[in-house]
């Protein structure tokens, strides 16, 4: 996403968290060939996907997804978990 790529992701990883499906990616079911296969195609032909990845590159925060927010939000949970013990 960040080089403004939108992604096809299955329904079950971390990345759903992150994609907007439709908007700035896909996701396709668990365990579906059939699934990805069609989400490729979609990618592959749709005319508005190119404007999905401009849009991805012109919004995309490199700040808000770089490495040390990330370090500083596993450290917030891990922190919390410490806690509750």
């Amino acid at each position: 996403m960040a080089h403004g790529i939108p992604c096809i992701i299955s329904d079950c990883c971390a990345g759903v968290e992150y994609i907007c499906n439709g908007k700035d990616g896909l996701l396709f079911e668990k365990e579906s060939i059939e699934d990805l296969k069609k989400k490729v195609r979609i990618a592959e032909n749709d005319p508005d996907w190119g404007a999905v990845a401009e849009e991805l590159r012109c919004t995309f925060s490199k700040k808000e997804y770089s490495v040390q927010n990330h370090v500083r939000h596993l450290v917030r949970v891990y922190e919390e978990i410490i806690q509750d013990k």
